[in-house]
Parts: C-alpha cells; sequence; structure tokens
C-alpha cells in the first residue's frame, strides 16, 4: 500500500536496514560503517532525487556530490527515471514468507528512490568504492542489495528493481543492475530475509538464544 514518506522513519514496520541489522546479529558480525562514505551518499541522493539533504555539508563534499550527480544524469536512462518516475515513494505491507515449511506473514515497509507505477518497475541510486564492473558487481553480495530488491518488490507487488550505481572515484563510472522477479538474485534475497524474519519470529515466541541474539 503506497503511504506518504513524512514520518516513514518513524513507523514500526520491519525495513530492509534494519533486516541488515538483524543478519549482522545473526553472523555474529560487526560491520564498519564509514560515515563519510555514507553522509557522500546521502548528498549525492539529495541532489538526484529530492530527499532531505544532511546538515553542515563542506565546499568539498558538495562539489564531488554534484559532479557524481552530473556523471549520473549524462545517462540517458538514469536521467529519464529521474525525470519521469516517482522519487523517494514510501509502500507498506504485509510480507508473508516460508520458514521451516510454516508460511507466516511481517509487516514490512520500504521507500523506494523510484517508482514507476504505470509498468511496475522500481529504481534505487546506490554510490559505491568499486571502479570496475566484476567490483561492482561483488558489491551486490557484500551489502546484500539482492535482499533490498527482494523485499522491495515484494512489498510494493512490483516485479524489476533497478540498482543505478554512480562511483565516488573519478571518472565517476556508472554501473546497472536489474533484478527480477524470480531470477536469481530475487530468489536468493527472498531466501535470505525469509530466514532473517524466521528467527526473529523464533525470538519473540520465546526461544532464548534468538531473544539474545536478536532483541
Amino acid at each position: 500500500m503506497r503511504i506518504t514518506n513524512k514520518g516513514y522513519y518513524d513507523r514500526s514496520e520491519i525495513s530492509n536496514s534494519m533486516l541488515g541489522v538483524y543478519k549482522n546479529s545473526l553472523s555474529g558480525s560487526r560491520i564498519r560503517i564509514n560515515k563519510d562514505a555514507l553522509f557522500l551518499g546521502n548528498v549525492v541522493d539529495s541532489i538526484i532525487t529530492g530527499s532531505q539533504m544532511p546538515a553542515h555539508v563542506k565546499s568539498d563534499i558538495l562539489i564531488q556530490s554534484l559532479e557524481m550527480a552530473q556523471s549520473f544524469l549524462s545517462d540517458s536512462f538514469n536521467s529519464f527515471v529521474v525525470d519521469n518516475w516517482e522519487k523517494q515513494a514510501a509502500f507498506i505491507d504485509n510480507i508473508s514468507f516460508e520458514f521451516n515449511g510454516n508460511i507466516y506473514l511481517a509487516d514490512g515497509r520500504c521507500l523506494a528512490d523510484f517508482y514507476d507505477p504505470q509498468n511496475g518497475f522500481l529504481g534505487d541510486l546506490k554510490t559505491t568504492n568499486q571502479t570496475t564492473e566484476k567490483g561492482w558487481l561483488s558489491s551486490i553480495n557484500t551489502f546484500s542489495y539482492y535482499r533490498q530488491a527482494a523485499w522491495y518488490m515484494d512489498i510494493t507487488g512490483c516485479n524489476s528493481f533497478t540498482l543505478m550505481a554512480v562511483s565516488k572515484t573519478k571518472p565517476y563510472k556508472l554501473f546497472r543492475t536489474i533484478i527480477r522477479r524470480g531470477d536469481a538474485l530475487y530468489n536468493k534475497g527472498v531466501s535470505e530475509y525469509s530466514n532473517i524474519l524466521g528467527c526473529l519470529k523464533m525470538a519473540y515466541d520465546g526461544d532464548e538464544a534468538m531473544a539474545n541474539l536478536l532483541l
């Protein structure tokens, strides 16, 4: 169901970011977040999609962000998406998932950078440290973008999710990957989020070990 994006981050439904936190807790891994890289990505996202601009943006970061945005928009497909698709579209829905042979429901939410309601397409802007196609494809697995794609498609009912990336290193090379419902990356994403949600259900149902990890 489409909702206003106002107050999106205060909502209680499970987001893909929350799934990532649960995944790290289950695996025992501690992902170091590069705050500078995240900040740069947020500035680029704001310039292109109109999301909220971070406060206190230094001039060198703003210049780099504008150059990255210019490179992103130099691609005809990217510029068409920016000009014609809806931006910052928020959705919620009940997600059906299978765990240990049983079907359950979870309340999920997502905020799509780009949304084409006529054709049922989703798009997401990424900034990446990668400078080669091989590196970019590897980052899809590193950052579980396949799970994000499956989560967003299943909440919205859309059938494709396009990752549109711009490198943070000059000459700001562009990458694009389309994940479609039913393909290998989509199925991997469904399997992953289903397992995470199943473990979360176990925690709420009283499994002490899971509760210690997740709650």
